[in-house]
């Protein structure tokens, strides 16, 4: 993202994370977003944004830490801001497949979402700890705290949607056009987080408005 903050990137207008917030509002009670720059402008939005507890940018683990410290339930839930198509009973598939333990995570049955994750607050301690050992791989502290995988949240990519080295067209001959089929086509980008789906969607949307314009 060439040091771009992912979450005010532009889709269909709308900055990245009011799409998520979009889909997380009528899953849970409150929100905080979790922002260590920009913050005004997170702020906009009317919800608060809390920034890490440490200032060596340790990655996704240490706003998780900051987040569980700011709320004042017992559970919380996290999504990053580049996943804005997670499933609309994200919060209740967990809390409901989490057991007795004290994290779930989410999955597609192959792999791991990590990064859709419930977690009890209690956890905050040790997550802290773990930080404080140099420790920042999100899924080995998932593991370590004995967090559930929740299978069947997560679309798996699909080969008609895979979009090959970055580089590709979508769209339909003129006669298929939105204009003369009531059934537009559509194009859906299925990938694992950090695998660089916003930095593609930014370099496809003006390929695509060019062809719609053709």
């Amino acid at each position: 993202m060439g040091g771009e903050d992912k979450g005010l990137v532009q889709v269909a207008g709308i900055p990245l994370y009011q799409h998520v917030l979009a889909r997380l509002q009528p899953q849970v009670g409150s929100i905080a977003i979790s922002a260590n720059r920009n913050q005004a402008r997170y702020q906009e939005s009317g919800l608060p944004a809390i920034g890490d507890l440490t200032t060596d940018f340790s990655g996704p683990l240490a706003g998780i830490l900051a987040g569980l410290r700011y709320a004042a339930t017992e559970w919380v839930v996290f999504v990053p801001c580049d996943v804005p198509d997670f499933p609309t009973t994200l919060v209740e598939q967990l809390w409901q497949q989490k057991g007795p333990a004290l994290a779930a995570y989410a999955s597609d049955g192959e792999r791991a979402h990590p990064t859709l994750a419930l977690l009890h607050t209690s956890l905050a301690p040790q997550l802290a700890g773990y930080l404080a050992r140099g420790d920042r791989k999100l899924m080995l502290f998932l593991d370590a705290a004995g967090a559930r995988q929740v299978r069947s949240l997560v679309s798996k990519p699909h080969s008609t949607t895979l979009i090959r080295e970055k580089t590709a067209c979508a769209g339909s001959r003129k006669k298929d056009s939105p204009m003369n089929n009531p059934h537009p086509p559509l194009l859906g980008i299925a990938a694992y987080s950090g695998t660089g789906k916003t930095t593609l969607l930014k370099q496809l949307i003006p390929l695509l408005r060019q062809r719609k314009s053709e």
